[in-house]
């Protein structure tokens, strides 16, 4: 349960902003209505490298790194708070973004068929699908909380809303890596003793 929150507080910390970014963009960084499909165009193109670098992370112990990304996505996300003032550096904020969005993915969907396997084969096909369950959670999660944000506060103030949330998802995966690395030196432990 602690592992399927993961992921899901990652999206809810992106999609507190990605929820609200037309009016972010029209509002805050005074893109003209007619180019805002233009930077979703640009947003999706980033994100596609977010996929391919997602999957080399996840061979190289993405769950021993993963903490670390959702802390870069932490700074990318606060960081528009500071850049909203100017246009170009609000874009490279949110193209930052969009190249952090899906680097957990792999890493995770890796992390809980591997788990099934180890705890429980015959639910390996429930845990190929938790990553995307949880992604779902996470967007509703994202989208509640940037309503909240945008209802009561600043416009803006979405950026470190999402920030705050990416740092409970490091904060998740630091514990969830820690009662990992536990069990195993308990089971190596029993079965060396």
């Amino acid at each position: 349960m602690l592992a399927f929150f993961i992921p899901a507080l990652s999206i809810a910390a992106t999609y507190s902003v990605y929820t609200y970014l037309a009016p972010l963009l029209e509002n805050v960084l005074f893109v003209p209505a007619r180019y805002i499909s233009l930077v979703f165009l640009l947003y999706g193109i980033v994100s596609i490298f977010s996929t391919l670098i997602g999957g080399k992370l996840a061979v190289y112990d993405g769950m021993g790194k993963i903490r670390y990304v959702f802390l870069a996505q932490a700074v990318i996300l606060a960081s528009l708070y500071f850049t909203s003032g100017s246009l170009v550096w609000g874009l490279v904020s949110i193209s930052f973004m969009a190249l952090v969005v899906y680097l957990m993915n792999s890493t995770m969907q890796l992390y809980f068929i591997d788990w099934a396997d180890q705890h429980v084969p015959e639910a390996r096909d429930l845990a190929s699908s938790l990553t995307s369950v949880s992604v779902n959670v996470g967007i509703a999660m994202g989208s509640a909380l940037g309503g909240y944000v945008t209802t009561n506060m600043e416009l803006i103030d979405i950026s470190w809303a999402g920030g705050i949330v990416a740092v409970l998802a490091a904060v998740l995966a630091l514990i969830n890596y820690g009662l990992e690395r536990g069990a195993r030196s308990s089971t190596l432990k029993e079965e060396n003793g």
